[in-house]
């Protein structure tokens, strides 16, 4: 704008650019980047106290990947976002799941769904004060399009409630996990290394 640069720059050659030393899991993950952006999901992230997470929060609200919505005490995670030097204001929604006022509504939703295991209403609303618990149930009644989890927790204790609440798609008997490894020449997917000991 000054007349000060040589050269035009093409911000988005340049990022790609950037992207290619990188190295290849940057440019395999470019095409899903940019997939992302044009659709912005409602992610729901339960494990909202995690550096890591916020951290991860601030890429996709800066990129436009997603609509991060983190789950906790709402004052507490405004001060740990600041503290952390972030920004993430007007970025990213923060509701605290133990004061929702759908936590009744999803209390209902839970004993419906589990009461032929057992479980009370009273055991749905004590089950609900658990982040990960309030996060698949947001994604049961369409409030979310995804919950991000796993970062603080074993894969067992992330996949139960993903199970009991959402369920398998309907004509599906199987759950499996897979994994996506970027080798220097090649892509590989690996199912299943997480859920079925015999797949």
């Amino acid at each position: 704008e000054t007349g000060v640069a040589r050269r035009q720059v093409d911000m988005e050659e340049y990022r790609h650019s950037l992207e290619r030393i990188y190295g290849r899991t940057h440019m395999v993950m470019r095409k899903y980047r940019e997939q992302a952006r044009r659709f912005p999901k409602r992610v729901v992230l339960p494990e909202s106290d995690n550096e890591k997470i916020l951290r991860a929060c601030q890429i996709l609200a800066d990129e436009h990947i997603a609509r991060p919505v983190l789950l906790g005490d709402v004052e507490r995670l405004t001060s740990q976002i600041k503290a952390m030097g972030l920004d993430l204001a007007g970025r990213v929604e923060i509701i605290n799941n133990l004061s929702s006022p759908q936590l009744e509504q999803y209390a209902q939703e839970y004993t419906r769904l589990r009461q032929r295991r057992g479980i009370t209403l009273r055991e749905a609303m004590d089950r609900l004060q658990s982040r990960k618990y309030f996060a698949m149930m947001m994604l049961r009644q369409g409030e979310a399009d995804a919950v991000v989890l796993g970062m603080t927790t074993h894969y067992p204790e992330s996949v139960s409630p993903a199970l009991e609440i959402v369920g398998l798609r309907e004509g599906v008997k199987r759950l499996a996990g897979m994994y996506m490894i970027v080798l220097k020449n090649d892509l590989a997917f690996f199912a299943d290394c997480t859920v079925n000991v015999d797949p």
